[in-house]
């Protein structure tokens, strides 16, 4: 083993970490939550400004025949990709947190 794999290893181990692999999957944790709150936060800022979820937001918006508010349509994209996204590094977290046996 090499002096910084050794360095490692005893480091993590000093923090309670069985071996690199756990030590890993709980740093890409860290990294999953921080995205999490990050698209959360996004959504949220949307769903104050309209006064209502994605969901219904997304009607509404599609639904206008005839007329466009490009700021809403700017706004849809945007948050579109924010849900999406959202959910994306939920999907990740439960995987991290429940891994397939």
């Amino acid at each position: 083993m090499q002096p910084l794999e050794k360095l490692v290893e005893s480091i993590l181990k000093a923090e309670g970490f069985v071996d690199i692999r756990e030590a890993s999957a709980d740093y890409a944790k860290m990294i999953v939550l921080g995205k999490i709150s990050k698209y959360e936060a996004e959504c949220n800022a949307f769903e104050k400004k309209y006064q209502i979820g994605f969901e219904e937001f997304k009607k509404r918006v599609e639904g206008k025949v005839g007329e466009e508010v490009f700021k809403e349509d700017d706004d849809l994209l945007d948050w579109e990709f924010a849900w999406r996204t959202f959910n994306n590094w939920k999907e990740k977290l439960e995987f991290l947190e429940y891994p397939p046996s």
